[in-house]
């Protein structure tokens, strides 16, 4: 269990650093986790999974707010509207948008990728795209 931890301790430290570099001197208001999926499809759970472990991390954090999770999900069917409500709400956010991902090479599943730039909500489904985020974070669910 002690490589786990620090494995996941690890991580931490360098998604931290990661964020640091990437909004430092951009004047940025807020940072923003943007957690995308739904408990009613399978494999789709992963962001708001993460959203519900963001939001007890950041729950007195004034600056960090968790969007999306089992409780209040965002997906393909709301996101839109969300993402309306969260430019009104902040000014200048960083926004980190975080899904579940598809893979055709199964060695890949299980694996987070981390990738500056937006996410495509809606690709898995071949639906209208709706392109959001600074930053992206997808686990790899499945084929």
């Amino acid at each position: 269990m002690e490589r786990e931890e620090q494995l996941y301790q690890n991580f931490v430290e360098d998604f931290a650093r990661v964020i640091c570099q990437e909004t430092e001197g951009k004047g940025y208001s807020d940072i923003i986790f943007l957690c995308i999926g739904t408990d009613r499809v399978i494999g789709d759970t992963f962001g708001p999974l993460v959203g519900n472990q963001l939001n007890q991390a950041f729950r007195c954090t004034r600056r960090i707010h968790v969007i999306g999770t089992l409780a209040n999900p965002v997906n393909s069917q709301n996101s839109e509207r969300m993402i309306q409500q969260m430019q009104k709400q902040y000014q200048n956010p960083f926004v980190i948008a975080i899904d579940s991902a598809l893979t055709a090479m199964p060695c890949h599943i299980g694996s987070i990728t981390v990738d500056s730039g937006p996410l495509c909500i809606g690709r898995g489904l071949r639906r209208n795209h709706i392109s959001v985020g600074d930053m992206n974070i997808k686990g790899v669910v499945a084929r």
